[in-house]
């Protein structure tokens, strides 16, 4: 009977050996130097975004699905203004709704209109910012 093979030790040997050579980690597994750049750029250049990217951007919208908005349109959006301004939206958008859930829960909620909630229906090119509390 032959004895078995440690192959997660060996690969953690290679691994260790590379890096001792100067190598970084990625490196040690084969990549070569840089190609991450490389992909990144190459799918923005395709894409408009990555794919990273344009995956974070459907979570999110699948997690806070919602009838009056697209989850394509906010990732063209996203492509033609950039990736951080839809991070910034996001960040708004999560924000009201916070305060929102807060406000109700606490039952202080008046409604009216709140900054925030009016740079969202401007990013959003949308009229009616009722929306964003219904989903």
């Amino acid at each position: 009977m032959a004895k078995e093979r440690d192959y997660r030790a060996e690969y953690q040997r290679r691994i260790a050996k590379a890096m001792e050579r100067g190598k970084t980690r990625q490196q040690a597994r084969g990549h070569k130097p840089g190609e991450h750049i490389i992909r990144k750029e190459r799918e923005i250049k395709e894409l408009g975004l990555t794919r990273a990217q344009i995956k974070s951007i459907r979570q999110w919208g699948y997690k806070y699905k919602n009838s009056d908005r697209n989850i394509d349109d906010v990732i063209d959006r996203a492509r033609e203004q950039g990736y951080e301004s839809c991070q910034q939206y996001r960040k708004i958008w999560n924000a009201a709704r916070r305060k929102y859930l807060k406000e109700l829960e606490d039952g202080t909620y008046i409604n009216g209109e709140m900054p925030y909630l009016l740079a969202l229906t401007t990013w959003a090119e949308v009229e009616n910012y009722k929306w964003l509390y219904y989903h």
